[in-house]
């Protein structure tokens, strides 16, 4: 869950939300199999879950909250419209002090990828490994030929 975890860190960094007035938390959890080898490794699994944020008296409005979440989602996010995630969705309740109670769940998907180790913990296909990051390299177009024309 890096993607909620680096929205969280995102928004404290921009001090709109002191730690104690943010709830950060996944709901809807789903886990598509997909073992697809790699590189460097194997691409196990995609992870499908709603990142709910809940910020309480916090002073922003509805515009600067839209272009924070936009911005964040168009840097940090790229592959969202080729994964099929739906949309953000936005709860802004305005409380009597002014200030503002928001809650923002944003649809995250994340690929789990494992790396060969010989003393990992994880037990597939004969060989030991463990989690980890590399980039997945996706061929957007490509040409194939056949080598008896040559």
């Amino acid at each position: 869950m890096k993607k909620l975890t680096a929205f969280k860190e995102y928004l404290l960094d921009l001090k709109l939300v002191t730690p104690e007035k943010l709830e950060a938390y996944p709901e809807n959890n789903q886990l598509d199999i997909l073992t697809k080898p790699g590189k460097q490794g194997l691409e196990m699994a995609q992870v499908s879950y709603d990142a709910v944020f809940e910020l309480n008296l916090i002073k922003a409005s509805y515009t600067a909250l839209v272009a924070i979440v936009s911005g964040w989602l168009a840097e940090h996010d790229q592959a969202r419209n080729q994964q099929d995630v739906d949309k953000p969705e936005f709860e802004y309740e305005l409380t009597e002090e002014g200030l503002v109670d928001v809650r923002l769940m944003i649809p995250f998907c994340e690929s789990v990828c494992l790396v060969e180790k010989e003393q990992g913990p994880i037990h597939y296909a004969g060989k030991r490994w463990d989690t980890g990051d590399y980039d997945l390299w996706i061929a957007e177009s490509g040409e194939v030929t056949d080598a008896s024309t040559r």
